[in-house]
């Protein structure tokens, strides 16, 4: 459902007491991390303790590796300068496991958000862009080669997998315009090369749009939890398109980096707001 108080903002409750938070841009709004900037966490606090006054530590998942590891809490070390809650950074990682009062945050601009409740209170969320299940060169048509293991491998091979799992849910990414043009002059051969091992690892999944040259990424990571044995009736996803949704006067509500590439940006602009919390 749509957070009333803030109309580019989507909020989803799981199981568990889990919510997933979705913020996304208004004009200028950018939530990406400037840690050079004294107090960069402010609006993040602010916005975190607004809608989840019960928080107690706010984990910042510090994404930009896109590593597909997942970061104990004890990785990350305390900022010595927030009094409202305890923030936790310095873990260059993709996901952290989440206690009680715990919230994390992430900032993106396509990618998404996968959160794994256990029957046992556990929750494990974290992010999940292609680079997570394949290295490329660039974000949208680079050079393909599979990763080793892909962060939902190595998220349930950390933490337990199917009888414990009560529910999944992939959330604020893109569904759209995610291009991979097999006419492509440089990366053409790659693009088809990805196109075939999408087909190949899952058949009778629309995971490549064939007649668009588009990749589904909600659909890649659903497809990717089946493969892995996660029952389907346990995956949910939100209905978020980061590159295409707009507002009632059309303005876009997400940024999107496939977006601004279409249109000849050469420099990522904004970045949403992702926020998991568990009470």
């Amino acid at each position: 459902m749509t957070d009333l108080l803030r109309p580019r903002s989507h909020i989803t409750r799981l199981v568990g007491g889990v919510t997933v938070l979705c913020i996304g841009i208004d004009r200028d709004t950018n939530w990406a991390f400037d840690r050079t900037k004294e107090g960069w966490y402010n609006d993040i606090v602010k916005e975190a303790l607004h809608t989840f006054p019960f928080a107690t530590r706010l984990f910042v998942l510090l994404t930009v590796e896109m590593n597909g590891k997942i970061a104990p809490a004890s990785a990350f070390k305390q900022e010595p300068f927030c009094e409202e809650l305890s923030l936790m950074t310095g873990a260059f990682a993709d996901g952290v496991m989440l206690g009680k009062g715990d919230l994390a945050v992430s900032t993106s601009a396509d990618c998404q958000q996968v959160t794994l409740v256990f029957a046992d209170g556990r929750v494990l969320t974290f992010h999940a862009g292609l680079e997570c299940f394949l290295q490329t060169g660039n974000n949208s048509n680079g050079p393909f080669k599979v990763q080793g293991h892909n962060v939902l491998e190595n998220a349930l091979r950390s933490y337990g997998k199917r009888p414990g799992l009560r529910q999944v849910h992939i959330s604020c990414g893109i569904r759209s315009r995610y291009s991979f043009p097999l006419s492509h002059k440089v990366y053409g051969a790659a693009n088809l090369a990805m196109r075939t091992w999408c087909e190949v690892k899952y058949p009778n999944r629309p995971v490549f749009n064939l007649q668009l040259e588009e990749l589904n990424m909600y659909e890649l990571i659903k497809a990717e939890l089946m493969r892995l044995g996660v029952l389907e009736a346990l995956i949910t996803m939100d209905d978020i398109d980061t590159s295409s949704d707009v507002d009632e006067v059309g303005k876009y509500r997400w940024a999107s980096n496939a977006r601004q590439a279409a249109d000849g940006s050469t420099k990522l602009k904004q970045r949403n707001l992702v926020i998991v919390a568990r009470e």
